[in-house]
């Protein structure tokens, strides 16, 4: 990851390791700029699945999303556990029917990375399989990011660190979602 910064395969790089470290499933890289809808920087549905519901994500759930929201309104960041997130009744929410009971997930973790125009969310999603109907992220995987969560935010960081020139939006968030 280190020798691909500045580079198009670094979100590639980054989300391999990560992947290996914690044995997810599904790695997903989204950038969410202020004023902007969000971007996806990287993602790679497991080759068994090879699918992915992001698109349907970035057309207004992701509003509803509990890492969206831990980070862009309580301004929370670091390694969050959806169990942590989640409202009770998650599994009877507006959220959970409009994408996230369609997304596969069984557990979800998220690094939240502040950056100086928004935040990124390094989502790990593990999918239930024949051979594991009920996967979850242990607690030994949650500390072992929880440990490196710092190296990971200060290369995203340097990665995604913000241009000069960046200008605003012409159409306000509200007004590109109903273009969407």
């Amino acid at each position: 990851a280190i020798a691909a910064l500045q580079r198009p395969q670094f979100p590639a790089a980054l989300a391999q390791l990560l992947r290996q470290l914690v044995k997810a499933d599904d790695v997903s890289i989204l950038r969410y700029k202020e004023g902007h809808l969000p971007e996806v920087e990287y993602s790679a549905p497991p080759e068994a699945d090879a699918r992915t519901t992001l698109d349907t994500y970035l057309t207004g759930p992701f509003l509803l999303d509990p890492f969206y929201r831990a980070a862009a309104i309580e301004r929370q960041f670091g390694v969050s556990h959806l169990r942590e997130l989640a409202p009770t009744g998650f599994r009877d929410s507006e959220y959970y029917r409009a994408w996230y009971k369609n997304c596969g997930f069984e557990d979800e973790c998220g690094l939240l990375i502040e950056l100086e125009d928004g935040f990124i969310n390094i989502a790990l999603g593990r999918l239930a399989s024949k051979d594991n109907p009920a996967p979850r992220f242990y607690k030994a995987q949650l500390v072992l990011l929880e440990e490196i969560f710092d190296a990971v935010a200060a290369l995203a960081r340097r990665h995604w660190q913000s241009s000069p020139g960046t200008t605003t939006p012409n159409q306000s968030l509200r007004e590109q979602l109903h273009t969407s």
